[in-house]
């Protein structure tokens, strides 16, 4: 898939955490983290399903080679030690995975979250 994730791909991640934390089910802070990281652990395991998960890899490794070649080797060690967690580690168990999918939804859950606040505004 497009690195990073197309929006249509983000929203439907995006509304499964969206109704995990909106859930009235969900009564603690504790239950809420519990399912948002269940929930994230799904998206992440559809999202690198396949070959997805290899082509995440390569891209990491082209990125190590580009930035061991602009002299920034700690960087590089860095792409290939997540390259290698691609490779290695089952999607929802994978931190790298898990984490570029949170930053990837990061700005749909702050544009809903704006939506719901100037949803909630009284107008005269």
């Amino acid at each position: 898939g497009p690195w990073p994730p197309r929006r249509a791909e983000l929203e439907a991640a995006g509304e499964r955490v969206r109704q995990a934390l909106q859930s009235r089910l969900l009564v603690d802070d504790n239950q809420r983290r519990r399912q948002v990281d269940s929930v994230l652990g799904d998206a992440a395991d559809e999202r690198y399903a396949g070959d997805a998960a290899e082509r995440t890899a390569q891209r990491l490794d082209t990125a190590a080679f580009v930035l061991t070649a602009s002299g920034n080797p700690e960087d590089a060690a860095v792409c290939v030690a997540c390259a290698a967690a691609f490779r290695g580690t089952p999607p929802r168990d994978n931190p790298v995975a898990r984490a570029l999918l949170g930053r990837s939804l990061e700005p749909l859950m702050r544009e809903w979250q704006e939506e719901e606040a100037a949803s909630l505004l009284v107008r005269p």
